[in-house]
């Protein structure tokens, strides 16, 4: 189900307003699951996955997608405080988003 979800996203992600709704509402209840099991610390690391998931076209709602899954009532409150902390002001107040894809280019290690 969870990768049915993450499929339908990335082929959605919405250029209208129309679909922003749906689209927001369904990256919130992943968001928060992977909040809840304790597989994300920071909105750093929340920000390289859902990068890498969906692609550079979703990078202006993270922050807000994020913050809305990390004030959810069921995070315990010690959590969701540390994970709201986690969220710079730069990334929460950015007036625009670079539209280059993220990459990794490894170091050469010699043998």
């Amino acid at each position: 189900m969870l990768k049915k979800r993450q499929t339908w996203l990335r082929a959605n992600i919405p250029h209208n307003s129309h679909y922003k709704p749906l689209f927001f509402g369904i990256l919130v209840q992943l968001s928060k699951g992977d909040l809840q099991i304790g597989f994300l610390e920071s909105f750093s690391a929340y920000r390289f996955l859902y990068e890498r998931l969906l692609g550079v076209a979703v990078r202006p709602v993270l922050p807000s997608a994020f913050t809305a899954a990390a004030a959810w009532p069921s995070i315990e409150p010690k959590r969701r405080k540390d994970l709201l902390q986690s969220l710079p002001e730069a990334a929460a107040t950015a007036p625009g988003w670079q539209a280059r894809e993220p990459t990794f280019i490894p170091d050469y290690i010699d043998k």
